[in-house]
């Protein structure tokens, strides 16, 4: 098979986030794995590839702050339960935001 495609390496983390569409309506979602490139979650919602998602989420370094970006679906598939296991690249991260997801990942994987 291909080799690894991923930009980043993952990190299996109990984290949630909340998308939306429009910026009107929110759901939000248990992350499955995570980077500072883009991260795996399961949906209710069956997303196209290419499809953009206004994302927010709290980063356990700075909890009080949420975090607001852009993300782009990569691939988004039925899972048995018939939710959707939805991978997202993010785009458009300030360095601000890379840096803070660069450390939370760097302490994650240093406990």
């Amino acid at each position: 098979m291909g080799g690894e495609r991923r930009k980043a390496s993952r990190i299996k983390i109990p984290l949630l986030i909340q998308y939306s569409r429009d910026s009107v309506t929110w759901d939000i979602s248990p992350v499955k794995d995570f980077s500072e490139a883009g991260a795996k979650i399961i949906t209710r919602t069956k997303f196209s590839s290419g499809d953009n998602l206004k994302l927010k989420m709290r980063i356990p370094l700075k909890p009080s702050e949420c975090q607001e970006f852009y993300g782009k679906i990569i691939e988004c598939s039925e899972s048995s339960t018939q939710m959707h296991v939805t991978r997202i690249e993010f785009v458009d991260l300030s360095e601000e935001q890379k840096t803070l997801m660069q450390s939370y990942i760097t302490q994650f994987l240093n406990k």
